[in-house]
């Protein structure tokens, strides 16, 4: 987590919302993700954090919210599965909600301007690179998708997070991802040209799905998900 800066930035606006406008912020993600209730978890707290607060990460959030022999073995497989010895997935916010008789998970990306949304892989060692890569392919195959472009490259983000949905779905854990997308966050003083309408974070979400290869993909349409806020 970065430091919060008082004036912009997606953290900035998400606290804003959850804490000052919950009700409706619940009432727009549940419209967004076509679903009746949501309940968020608090953050953890990280003395040596301004503020002191630490977002979840990985696999992290589920630790008290499954069977704890089942999360060992999730944690194993997952260290297994993804390198976690660098900066691995971190979410700004993450929850569940109830469907039928079972939990469903969700965990939120929050961007305030298109350059936040752009990223190539920033593993050093080739053993990391190696196992992100074919973890990778594992997803790739199992969507039935061959995309054009490299997944390690200019929307790494965007596909390691998707990445994770597939590797919970196969250990049977059903998980959503949320973007929470802002209009407005423009700062003359700072240099920062936010994202000026719906329709822009349109097409940004568009070019990044066709970057991965995935922008008609059933698999898609009932994993993530945007809801685009202003500020």
């Amino acid at each position: 987590m970065s430091k919060l800066n008082s004036q912009y930035g997606s953290e900035l606006h998400l606290l804003r919302w959850m804490g000052r406008h919950r009700t409706l912020f619940d009432k727009k993600v549940c419209k967004a993700m076509g679903i009746s209730n949501i309940k968020w978890l608090d953050f953890q707290f990280d003395p040596g954090a301004i503020p002191p607060d630490a977002e979840w990460k990985d696999i992290q959030f589920l630790e008290n919210l499954i069977i704890k022999s089942d999360y060992d073995q999730l944690k194993k497989r997952w260290k297994d599965w993804w390198p976690t010895g660098g900066n691995t997935q971190n979410w700004d916010a993450a929850g569940k909600y109830r469907h039928g008789d079972k939990d469903i998970f969700v965990v939120v990306e929050a961007k305030a301007t298109i350059q936040e949304c752009k990223s190539d892989c920033g593993a050093r060692s080739k053993d990391s690179i190696k196992k992100i890569e074919y973890a990778f392919l594992e997803v790739q195959s199992s969507l039935k998708i061959n995309p054009k472009n490299s997944w390690m490259k200019k929307y790494y983000q965007k596909a390691n997070r998707l990445a994770f949905l597939h590797f919970l779905e196969e250990n049977k854990i059903e998980c959503k991802l949320l973007d929470i997308l802002f209009t407005g966050d423009d700062n003359k003083q700072a240099g920062r040209k936010g994202v000026a309408s719906i329709e822009e974070w349109n097409e940004q979400k568009v070019e990044e799905l066709e970057h991965l290869g995935l922008k008609n993909s059933y698999w898609i349409q009932n994993h993530y998900y945007q809801l685009v806020l202003s500020i």
